[in-house]
């Protein structure tokens, strides 16, 4: 668009315009940093294909937030009222630019489906409990600011189904995310390879404690990307199955490997049996053929880890015995209530389901407050509480940052947000759901694994929420964002073709007079 207008000028006007810039950018050497300045070419030069690709600023967003990188990495640019980086501003740009094209082209469509219309009266009730707890001093500006960048990454639902509706780049983001996946898995391989001692990826890397008992060479790993290695691990036994070519099931397989490794990695009880219930659920969802080729894969597996398990222990002194015999241990801890296992075990003061459970008791009240409004995002819902806030404080917490977290994130947005901005995630979350465990094969073929796999990888993840923050985590709104669009414009492009092939059958049909 941009480079038709252009073309269009006199030679005479791009002759000017091309003086203005240079003489702007020579100018701008007296008042500007010249390295700002060289990054603002930059980014004016990669401006145009980025506008053309919305999928770039996607898997940007995704690989900034949710692999191995420090989420922190990217330099704010104070707003006034907050702070934004880049990939804030693509975010709020892309939708600017839809928008934009929907006052301005008359053939664009922009139309709010369920699911966008859930998430829209999450995120628009959120900032009115927000706007409203600002107001009456139940929250400040500053923390409601950040906490909200957190969540507004839900909003790239809306950039994926406004503005990547090709196949050639559903197809793109699809393959790519589950890469994504892939790669963070082998990342977290090899950060165990090396130890706990040397850290090359960003997240919690640490010796694993049970019982507060550090096990020598084992590293329990919990990187950003861990919801992107959850998501592809429930997603790739599907791609194996409904792939006919050898070599490529032979490459998920080994994808399926090392993302496996990666979720036994984290040592997350909840990623695990989260994990064995929606296999268990997909299991239900596939047709007959499917299933057996499923339970098929699934024999192999467990045959092949008790034999693969049952050698390595034979030398219990190696690095990789030990994270089996940890592995064993971490999941029979399921079943022993005071079981406590997280990085501060030298100075907590309780249990983690302790921990948890006097979180809900003190939330309880705020959450069933006779209102659809929340407190606002960034409010406190508690008072310090030494019990489970001195042990977190001593190793650098902020005090007030405590009064204001809570393990369960279905709590954290009700009190935040209210119950109407909940009810709208929860809906959209569960629109998703359910397409892919009934209609997953109304989609074509190749879509049909990542529909089935994703959608339903959902359910484990609202599961955990009730025990990690996840929902209100920037690691994980993203990957929420992606997973709901492209779901959502997989479904949306099968419809069109069914439209255009009914348009075809017609015209086809109709009797010529």
């Amino acid at each position: 668009m941009l480079r038709t207008t252009i073309s269009s000028l006199p030679p005479f006007a791009e002759v000017l315009i091309a003086i203005a810039i240079g003489l702007g950018i020579g100018a701008s050497f007296a008042f500007v940093d010249p390295v700002i300045v060289l990054f603002l070419i930059l980014g004016l030069i990669l401006l145009s294909p980025f506008l053309n690709h919305p999928e770039w600023s996607i898997i940007g967003m995704l690989i900034s937030y949710s692999t191995i990188l420090d989420v922190n990495i990217l330099p704010l640019i104070p707003i006034g009222i907050g702070s934004l980086n880049i990939m804030d501003l693509a975010l709020v740009g892309f939708i600017g630019i839809a928008v934009l094209r929907r006052i301005a082209e008359r053939d664009f469509e922009l139309t709010l489906r369920p699911m966008g219309i859930g998430i829209a009266v999450f995120f628009f009730m959120m900032m009115l409990s927000t706007i409203v707890g600002v107001m009456q001093g139940t929250t400040v500006l500053g923390e409601a600011t950040t906490e909200i960048r957190y969540v507004a990454y839900y909003l790239a639902y809306f950039v994926i189904f406004f503005l990547i509706q090709k196949e050639s780049k559903i197809s793109f983001l699809m393959y790519t995310f589950v890469f994504i996946g892939t790669f963070v898995a082998a990342a977290m391989v090899a950060q165990f390879i090396v130890g706990p001692e040397v850290e090359i990826i960003y997240g919690r890397i640490e010796e694993f404690a049970q019982d507060g008992v550090e096990v020598d060479q084992v590293a329990r790993i919990i990187p950003a990307g861990r919801y992107m290695v959850y998501t592809c691990f429930n997603i790739l036994p599907l791609f194996i199955i409904f792939e006919d070519r050898k070599r490529r099931k032979w490459l998920y397989g080994v994808a399926w490997l090392l993302l496996a490794i990666g979720i036994i990695l984290t040592f997350n009880r909840n990623f695990w049996v989260g994990s064995v219930i929606i296999q268990m659920i997909v299991l239900l969802a596939l047709d007959k053929d499917r299933q057996a080729q499923l339970a098929k894969l699934y024999s192999i597996c467990i045959v092949a880890m008790i034999l693969l398990g049952s050698i390595i222990s034979l030398n219990p002194e190696t690095k990789a015995a030990q994270a089996i015999n940890s592995t064993v241990t971490r999941f029979t801890s399921l079943f022993e209530s005071d079981t406590y296992n997280a990085r501060f075990d030298d100075t907590a003061n309780t249990s983690s389901l302790e921990w948890r459970r006097i979180e809900n008791e003190v939330a309880l009240p705020v959450v069933l407050r006779p209102t659809p409004l929340g407190l606002g995002m960034g409010a406190w819902y508690r008072d310090y509480m030494p019990v489970i806030d001195e042990g977190l404080e001593d190793q650098g917490f902020d005090r007030n940052v405590l009064r204001g977290y809570i393990h369960n994130s279905h709590f954290w947005i009700i009190m935040k947000a209210g119950w109407l901005s909940y009810v709208g995630l929860m809906g959209a979350t569960a629109i998703c759901v359910w397409r892919g465990f009934r209609h997953w094969h109304l989609v074509d073929r190749k879509y049909q694994p990542f529909v089935i796999g994703s959608s339903l990888s959902l359910i484990g993840l609202m599961l955990s929420a009730f025990v990690d923050p996840l929902l209100t985590d920037l690691t994980w709104s993203p990957v929420a964002g992606v997973i709901l669009g492209l779901n959502e414009a997989i479904f949306y492009l099968s419809e069109r073709r069914s439209e255009d092939s009914l348009l075809s059958d017609n015209v086809v049909n109709t009797p010529s007079v």
